[in-house]
């Protein structure tokens, strides 16, 4: 096994133990966006935190990694498959509507393509300010949570929160 293949697999293993810490609190998340679709037309909780969790494995996490960093990566890879699971349902004709973390907010499922398509364009405007929004948006983290899951102050967050909701209303408009 050469060097490269044992660290691979350290980090696979890292992410395993990851995963069964923090199961509890990923179930809360992806239950808190399903709660956001019609339940019949998106994924049972267990399948949105196993998709995630596959998908943070499949993909791999580059540097150091803590409890905090993983929430956010898979709170990254739900709002991918979600977006994944919008466009399915629209392939097939569904119309249905999104709710939002904060507010319970419906919007329908094209606006989310919308804003996934409006994320694509802020991410040239800041490397933080996608994660932001997948933390406060999708995943419904407060100011703590993001704070944490991305390494910054609350102070940070609340201006990144305030510079991507005000570049989202704009592409969106």
């Amino acid at each position: 096994m050469t060097d490269s293949q044992s660290l691979l697999s350290l980090d696979q293993e890292t992410i395993d133990l990851l995963m069964q810490d923090a199961y509890a609190r990923l179930r809360a998340i992806a239950a808190g966006q399903r709660r956001k679709l019609p339940a019949s037309q998106t994924l049972s909780t267990t399948a949105l935190v196993h998709e995630a969790y596959l998908k943070v494995k499949r993909v791999g996490v580059r540097g150091q990694i803590d409890p905090d960093r993983f929430l956010g990566l898979c709170a990254t890879a739900m709002r991918q498959i979600l977006i994944d699971e919008v466009r399915r349902q629209q392939r097939s004709g569904l119309k249905a509507t999104f709710r939002t973390a904060h507010g319970g907010q419906q919007l329908p499922l094209s606006e989310l393509l919308q804003i996934d398509g409006a994320l694509e364009e802020l991410s040239k405007h800041g490397e933080r300010l996608v994660p932001v929004v997948e933390c406060r948006f999708f995943a419904g983290y407060t100011e703590e949570e993001t704070a944490r899951a991305l390494g910054v102050t609350e102070r940070t967050v609340r201006r990144d929160w305030t510079k991507a909701k005000a570049y989202l209303t704009r592409a969106l408009a």
